[in-house]
C-alpha cells in the first residue's frame, strides 16, 4: 500500500509504524507554506494520513476533498504513533502482519 502523510515535521517513527502495518511506500508532506494546496495527491496513493495537530484547515479541507473524490482511505490522527496505530486499526481492521490490534474499537477485527 502506498501512503501519503500530510502534516508534522519529523515523522520517521510514524513511518516505521506504517511500514510495520503493511505500507510499502510512504511519502511525507510537512504542509508548511502557502503553496501546499497546489499539490495533487500522487496517483499511486491508496491511503492519506492527516496529522491534524500540525495541519491548517485550508490544507486539510483541500486534500480531504481530493481524497474523497478519488475514494481513498483517510486516517485522521494526532502526531503520535499510538494514535496513528489506533486509527489504522479502525480504518483497516486487524494489522496485516498478524498481531492482535490493541485498540479499543468494537469494529476492529481482533
Amino acid at each position: 500500500m502506498s501512503v501519503l502523510v500530510i502534516g508534522g515535521d519529523y515523522v520517521d517513527h510514524i513511518k516505521g509504524t506504517l511500514f510495520s502495518l503493511g505500507a510499502k511506500d510512504i511519502e511525507h508532506w510537512d504542509a508548511r507554506g502557502k503553496d501546499i494546496t497546489r499539490k495533487k495527491i500522487p496517483e499511486k496513493t491508496e491511503c492519506v494520513v492527516f496529522l491534524t495537530s500540525y495541519l491548517n484547515h485550508n490544507a486539510m479541507n483541500h486534500f480531504k476533498k481530493e481524497a474523497t473524490k478519488r475514494n481513498l482511505k483517510t486516517i485522521y490522527a494526532k502526531r503520535s504513533v499510538s494514535c496513528v496505530y489506533e486509527e489504522y486499526c479502525k480504518a483497516f481492521g486487524k494489522p496485516e502482519f498478524g498481531e492482535a490490534c490493541n485498540c479499543k474499537n468494537e469494529r476492529c477485527k481482533k
